[in-house]
């Protein structure tokens, strides 16, 4: 029963020892004091929980939740730091929790993180906190950002592509109320926040024909949303056909291709209905992105950026594994022999290698967040 203690005391603390972990940080900062437990947390704090608090709210109300990182931290009563790395991070997460709020983007749920000089998004939390997402979650975030960046090909958003993105999550009644609403705060913050394909050349690379023209045609449904294509767009969609391998002269092909299939499901809406509603353009888009297991796994494999590739071959100094030294080297090619372990395992693996669990994997997923901006544990 102690040790059961003990752990539960660990866990709740563990926020607080992240933040005291950072460079010039104090027990008397603000934010140090908000990552306590509610039982002891010093009452001369609820100032800046009350402003903060109504700050966040208005953001809500007005502004769909769209904050910058540097306002988040100067409500949080701290100083806001040169970079995000993991630490920062999850003292952002467990801040905007502790006070009643969720954050998008959120590294566990949507596997990317925030720019010192980027946006948020501030939304209601559940009133459980934290939830564990589903597959359809995670192969969602992947084709959300997908969308996002081909809506945003032109530099502009219309409403139209914007709702068709909206529809993927409203009309899958798979979604738990809690993801829907992360969904949702996520795709706000992409539609605002710059998308590329970087860090996706090595994932494609394992991709074969069929998988790739499946994307192709995710891309072309997204961007045929509106019912109209610019010459800059199809620009742009020849160079992204490019970068997935694709012919960029089948881009012509696979737009009239939707213009037919779409022209076919207009005409057979009966005449006192509107022709050009956004669900024709959800439907259209859901049987190229949802419709088969194979386009849902290609979205995940293509997408998903959080784990580095795996070296060839183990790492015999500390530059090979892109600054991991030998022993957290040895350690992250050992991890990655499973999928899970025990903390007893993962406890003992460190040991044999005279390092200490927590510190270990916290030069880890540093070292994953340098290269490849985001966490691999």
């Amino acid at each position: 029963k102690i040790m059961a203690l003990a752990d539960i005391c660990t866990e709740e603390l563990d926020a607080y020892s992240r933040y005291l972990g950072r460079k010039g940080t104090s027990v008397n900062d603000t934010a140090a004091i908000m990552l306590l437990p509610s039982e002891i947390v010093n009452e001369s704090a609820e100032k800046i929980l009350s402003s903060f608090k109504r700050w966040a709210d208005e953001a809500i109300l007005v502004k769909e939740g769209l904050v910058s990182v540097a306002d988040f931290w100067a409500h949080m009563n701290a100083s806001c730091p040169n970079k995000i790395n993991k630490k920062e991070a999850d003292l952002m997460q467990a801040f905007a929790l502790k006070m009643g709020y969720g954050l998008a983007p959120d590294p566990y749920y949507h596997h990317v993180k925030a720019d010192v000089d980027g946006t948020l998004v501030l939304f209601p939390a559940a009133e459980g906190g934290r939830f564990s997402p589903s597959p359809e979650f995670i192969s969602a975030v992947m084709t959300l950002r997908l969308g996002a960046m081909v809506a945003l090909i032109d530099d502009s958003l219309d409403q139209a592509e914007q709702k068709v993105l909206e529809n993927a999550i409203n009309n899958n009644p798979g979604f738990t109320d809690d993801e829907k609403r992360s969904l949702h705060a996520y795709l706000t913050w992409q539609l605002h926040t710059p998308a590329n394909m970087t860090g996706m050349k090595s994932r494609i690379e394992l991709m074969g024909a069929a998988e790739k023209a499946a994307v192709g045609k995710v891309i072309v449904s997204v961007a045929c949303s509106d019912g109209t294509i610019a010459p800059a767009e199809i620009k742009q969609l020849e160079k992204i056909y490019s970068s997935l391998g694709l012919d960029p002269s089948s881009v012509s092909s696979n737009i009239h291709q939707h213009s037919a299939t779409e022209h076919d499901l207009v005409s057979s809406v009966p005449t006192d209905q509107p022709a050009a509603g956004f669900t024709l353009d959800a439907n259209v888009l859901a049987r190229h992105e949802s419709a088969t297991d194979d386009v849902r796994k290609l979205l995940n494999t293509i997408f998903t950026e959080e784990e580095p590739e795996e070296p060839e071959s183990a790492p015999a100094s500390s530059t090979e594994a892109g600054g991991l030294d030998s022993a957290h080297s040895q350690l992250y090619r050992s991890l990655l022999e499973k999928e899970q372990w025990s903390r007893k395992e993962a406890t003992e693996l460190c040991g044999n290698l005279n390092l200490m669990l927590g510190g270990a994997l916290e030069v880890i997923n540093d070292w994953s967040y340098a290269v490849v901006d985001a966490p691999v544990l």
